[in-house]
């Protein structure tokens, strides 16, 4: 079963992780600052959940097997490797590292609704399911905590 969101102890873990976050958190790898990573992360939560409306695109990346891929997927994420299109993470840090930081655990504490909630059209995959967006934040989540160490 792969780690979600939805479920009580990946998300108990994921906030955790997110406390042990500081403003003198440096990056392994990438351009982000920590705080330009936790606006990057939030932004992630908000399509989720339909905040942000997008606009999706059918390609490669909404094709079953690469969308599997994307989501479910045990490989881990490139580092570095991948930049989303401008616009599509826009957030930009308030100079309270603490308010970024609020702002995203309040996202992450969104998924304690369960499923029955409204949730967001990726623009890169369509529309996607309550588990499939949990597992894909996670993901999402994982890879820029790992970035910075936590």
């Amino acid at each position: 079963m792969p780690r979600s969101l939805l479920n009580t102890t990946d998300r108990s873990s994921t906030l955790d992780r997110i406390a042990q976050l500081s403003p003198s958190s440096t990056r392994k790898w990438g351009k982000m600052t920590v705080s330009e990573a936790l606006c990057h992360m939030a932004d992630g939560l908000v399509i989720a959940f339909g905040d942000k409306p997008v606009t999706f695109k059918p390609s490669l990346m909404s094709t079953g097997l690469v969308k599997w891929f994307v989501i479910y997927s045990p490989i881990p994420w490139p580092k570095g490797k991948v930049e989303a299109p401008p616009g599509f993470f826009d957030t930009r840090p308030d100079p309270d590292f603490e308010k970024n930081r609020q702002l995203l655990v309040g996202l992450v504490r969104r998924f304690e609704k369960g499923e029955n909630q409204r949730w967001g059209t990726s623009p890169y995959m369509g529309p996607l399911g309550a588990e499939d967006w949990a597992v894909l934040n996670y993901r999402h989540l994982d890879h820029h905590l790992r970035q910075f160490g936590v």
